[in-house]
């Protein structure tokens, strides 16, 4: 039996009238297209539909859509993932037929072949406005600097940041300094360190943008 290529169909007589159903498939599980229709004989209900449509030669490229036609409106899914655990873009996007809801989705990237050196962003829409959050990493534990950001539709909270700095080569060396971009200000912390256990300097400040 050749499985790549299915159709299928039935119909039920009843006393309130005609049921249908069909079903139809083609293709490999790397590429295919699945439908299924059913008819009733209720009025707004008389044709309702779903169809999967899938694209994935290898896990590394992979895109899948499915579409929802309902009494309601119609519904769509859609799913794309391209690349390698080190470095990938994958996303979701889900379509409804109600205004409010109209389009929503989600989006990932990452660049990063090691723990050492990264970037990561990922942004979502939503009805409220989109949100998009970020990362990124530079260094080894020794000595590295490390980004975060963030923003929101939100009036007052648009954009946010910190950034993490850290220099240690040994013990008796250490300088770590943290920045934060809040909506209220500015603060920062300073930290740094030289010297042995006999004899050493140690300083730590704070900066706030409160007076």
């Amino acid at each position: 039996n050749d499985m790549s290529r299915i159709s299928s169909n039935g119909n039920i007589n009843t006393p309130w009238g005609q049921f249908s159903i069909n079903l139809s498939h083609n293709g490999p599980p790397s590429r295919f297209t699945t439908t299924l229709t059913v008819t009733t004989p209720f009025q707004g209900y008389d044709r309702m539909s779903a169809s999967l449509t899938h694209v994935g030669p290898n896990a590394a490229d992979i895109e899948t859509t499915l579409a929802l036609a309902t009494p309601k409106g119609e519904f769509g899914l859609t799913v794309m993932h391209k690349g390698t655990l080190n470095k990938f873009s994958s996303s979701l996007a889900v379509t409804t037929p109600f205004r409010q809801y109209r389009t929503m989705s989600v989006a990932v990237t990452h660049d990063g072949r090691s723990l050492r050196r990264f970037e990561s962003s990922t942004t979502l829409v939503t009805p409220w406005g989109q949100f998009s959050a970020g990362i990124n990493h530079n260094g080894q534990p020794t000595s590295f600097t490390t980004s975060l950001s963030l923003s929101t539709p939100f009036q007052g909270y648009e954009q946010m940041s910190a950034e993490l700095r850290h220099a240690a080569a040994q013990v008796s060396d250490i300088e770590t300094s943290l920045i934060l971009n809040m909506p209220f200000g500015v603060y920062e912390f300073n930290f740094n360190h030289k010297g042995q256990l006999a004899q050493f300097s140690t300083t730590a400040a704070i900066k706030t943008p409160h007076r």
